[in-house]
């Protein structure tokens, strides 16, 4: 567990993120079992477990609109006479998406587009890509381009170059909006927390030793419950573990809310 946690959090900083600053969300079967410590680990303070987290992938590929992502190759010299070639190919591509998606019943009024032009000095190998603007592709447009590709060279590679510029490509992202699920607040009885309560069982938390914890029915919980740790949350698809020091809430729509307490890292 270890080096997966320590793995963790170098690519969190290598990314330049301070997860002190965020709530760890977890998912999945296996999720809620290491959340807490995965959490105390990177120095967050509060970790979510979402209702259904056995599902929470699909649940998620319900709510994402449909998407492709077109890319096409093509040199040009944005140094020169860039913007008619570059408007011509960004609308060869667009025209293309537009005809696929209508093949499946999707009107264009429905799309949306998001335009990325591959960048790269002269005759350099690794290009970066650059969110081109909407509207008119013109000379403006192009320079903004240019000025850009510095700026995010500098900002990825720590240096620019007094070099020409070429386009070597397009990426075209066309989206379709769909109707999204609603989030559903969940029925609140007043039952108290003990009814959700199976028993109790001898639980080890590793370095945090042997503790008597509480096994709770994740079915019977109800919003505004709150569970300290030591504990055991067992839901159908997935266990939550909250290690000593942990508080659960139960938010509004089901999700299960961890404050770690003394259990985050400082």
């Amino acid at each position: 567990m270890s080096s997966g946690k320590s793995g963790l959090k170098l690519v969190s900083l290598n990314r330049g993120h301070d997860p002190r600053e965020f709530a760890l969300v977890a998912f999945g079967g296996g999720g809620g079992l290491h959340a807490a410590a995965l959490a105390a680990e990177l120095g967050c303070r509060k970790v979510v477990i979402p209702r259904g987290a056995a599902v929470f992938s699909a649940w998620g590929m319900m709510m994402s609109d449909l998407r492709r992502d077109y890319f096409v190759t093509r040199v040009i010299d944005a140094e020169g006479e860039a913007a008619s070639p570059l408007a011509a190919l960004v609308a060869e591509v667009t025209a293309a998406a537009i005809g696929t998606f209508g093949a499946e019943g999707i009107e264009v009024a429905r799309l949306a587009f998001r335009r990325l032009v591959r960048c790269r000095y002269q005759n350099q190998e690794h290009a970066v890509e650059i969110p081109l603007e909407d509207g008119a592709i013109d000379t403006a447009a192009l320079a903004a381009l240019v000025r850009d590709f510095h700026a995010a060279h500098e900002r990825e590679y720590s240096y620019r170059l007094a070099a020409p510029v070429e386009i070597v490509g397009l990426h075209l992202v066309a989206t379709a909006a769909i109707e999204k699920l609603a989030f559903v607040d969940q029925p609140v009885t007043g039952a108290a927390l003990e009814a959700a309560r199976k028993g109790t069982r001898a639980v080890d938390f590793a370095e945090l030793g042997v503790h008597p914890s509480a096994i709770y029915d994740a079915l019977r919980l109800e919003p505004g419950m709150e569970i300290d740790g030591p504990a055991i949350i067992e839901d159908p698809g997935t266990t939550i573990v909250l290690h000593p020091g942990n508080r659960a809430t139960i938010d509004r729509f089901g999700n299960v809310q961890i404050d770690l307490g003394a259990g985050a890292a400082s």
